[in-house]
């Protein structure tokens, strides 16, 4: 009975924990779990220090601090919905964009593992393996990775793309990049969704294009100084530009109304004398 008893107390004490961050901070995230090691999992940690704390839990105990923390915060019931297969809880003050931002630049290194998707182009380089020749080399057989047998080692004969994006990456190949150590996937915690300060966001509303998204800034800022110099807008931005405009076109009215000034002069001149030339060539006698 004391072993029981222990065991709800510290299940008590973790639900406990986990209601205190929720109400601490603004933001709280689940994501998916599924294909994280621990190894992986520790190196997110150490990314996310001082900016977010991670919380791994069983669903029971998860539900269990939503349903209480629903009494200061009824928005965050939707969050239950979510507590199903394996979770981890982000609390944070981050802006969720850039939660999310942070969560896709800092994927980490991962070892392959059969049926992998390869994201972009895989290679193993030239070299000793450290390998004594033997089974494997019918791996790197069916892996089309070229050998040699030097020094009583396995030696790769030169360097090979193993893989292209989108290939699958098979039993073989799996098993020799990671016994060569060789990390070719990135791994990294994907929201599914994200409570913040009463509002439930879905994931796929968190996704930034940033090249589009620059593109579309700088067409929208082209297009409004555009409008602006049409219509004369007085914008620090603007005035500049329309001061510079104004006075080239005042020079330019100058110049054609033949008005002299120590700026029009030369240009008064050059048009009077291409003008002369022009009209003495068609004046010329021929031949």
């Amino acid at each position: 009975m004391q072993a029981v008893a222990a065991v709800r107390e510290e299940k008590a004490h973790e639900v406990q924990e986990i209601l205190e961050r929720a109400l601490k901070y603004d933001i709280i995230a689940v994501a998916d779990l599924r294909g994280i090691g621990t190894k992986q999992l520790q190196i997110i940690r150490k990314q996310l220090a001082g900016r977010a704390e991670i919380k791994i839990s069983k669903n029971t105990l998860l539900r269990k601090a939503v349903v209480l923390a629903k009494e200061k915060s009824p928005a965050i019931a939707p969050l239950e919905e979510h507590l199903v297969g394996p979770n981890v809880i982000i609390f944070t003050n981050m802006n969720p964009f850039e939660l999310t931002l942070f969560l896709d630049k800092n994927r980490v290194p991962a070892p392959a593992k059969p049926g992998d998707i390869a994201t972009e182009t895989i290679t193993v380089y030239g070299g000793n393996t450290g390998f004594p020749p033997g089974p494997i080399l019918s791996k790197f057989g069916k892996a089309k990775i070229p050998t040699r047998i030097e020094e009583g080692s396995v030696w790769i004969a030169k360097d090979t793309d193993v893989a292209e994006p989108g290939d699958a990456i098979g039993p073989d190949l799996a098993e020799i990049l990671t016994r060569m150590g060789v990390l070719p996937m990135r791994v990294g915690l994907t929201l599914k969704v994200v409570y913040d300060k009463g509002s439930i966001i879905k994931p796929e509303l968190l996704k930034i294009d940033i090249p589009a998204r620059r593109q579309e800034i700088l067409t929208a800022f082209r297009n409004a100084f555009g409008l602006a110099l049409e219509i004369g807008y007085p914008a620090p931005e603007v005035l500049q530009m329309l001061i510079q405009m104004s006075q080239q076109r005042a020079l330019s009215l100058a110049v054609e109304a033949g008005f002299i000034t120590p700026e029009t002069a030369p240009m008064i001149i050059g048009k009077a004398q291409r003008a002369a030339e022009s009209l003495a060539a068609k004046v010329a006698p021929s031949g």
